[in-house]
């Protein structure tokens, strides 16, 4: 590493990490996470053959970590970067973080990292794994998740757009087979409460 001083300064190593560089940080770890994360599951399937590792000339196949301790790795890091980008003020800074995180899935549910508009501080329905309530350790980054697409609560169109994609996934080809996973007791019970949150929503008009 480099211990000198004036080189650490020559080579910008002492200026702080700007707020952008950080967000892309960001985007980057939810890719990589989710890559790591077909390998782990691909592993458990027993298809996963492992990369060898070139660069320290082994022969021995690069393993992925459990997904228990790939969550764990994540959970970590990711209020590190949270706190940075909550601090955000400047115009300027949030309109750029806003178009760097931009149609990418930022936001850390624990053991998967969804978009922001998928999430909301508060839901009537348990509507995982479509629409995600925010977990109590980020509440304190509220200022981050509110400016960058997290809702208060869900609306009416949010739970339509469940059932929508909730009927693609079941859609029945000419063949009378299912082109999506079959139709499943949870899923029957989440479609039931989403009309029942609809329903609900009209009585109130």
């Amino acid at each position: 590493g480099v211990h000198s001083q004036e080189l650490k300064k020559l080579f910008g190593f002492l200026e702080p990490v700007g707020v952008v560089d950080v967000a892309v940080q960001l985007k980057m770890l939810s890719k990589t996470f989710e890559e790591l994360r077909q390998r782990v599951i691909l592993q458990q399937q027993g298809t996963f053959s492992g990369s060898r590792d070139t660069d320290n000339n082994e022969n021995e196949p690069v393993v992925p970590m459990s997904m228990n301790a790939l969550c764990q790795t994540v959970t970590s890091e990711v209020p590190r970067i949270y706190h940075v980008l909550n601090g955000i003020e400047r115009t300027a800074d949030i309109d750029a973080v806003r178009e760097a995180l931009h149609n990418s899935s930022w936001l850390w549910m624990g053991d998967k990292f969804v978009p922001s508009d998928h999430a909301a501080f508060a839901s009537s329905v348990n509507a995982t794994p479509y629409l995600y309530t925010v977990p109590p350790d980020l509440a304190c980054f509220q200022i981050l998740l509110k400016t960058f697409g997290v809702r208060d609560a869900f609306q009416s169109s949010d739970y339509c757009e469940v059932l929508r994609r909730m009927a693609d996934e079941e859609k029945i080809t000419g063949e009378g087979e299912s082109v999506g996973s079959l139709c499943n007791s949870k899923k029957v019970d989440l479609a039931v409460n989403l009309v029942q949150a609809l329903s609900d929503d009209v009585m109130k008009l």
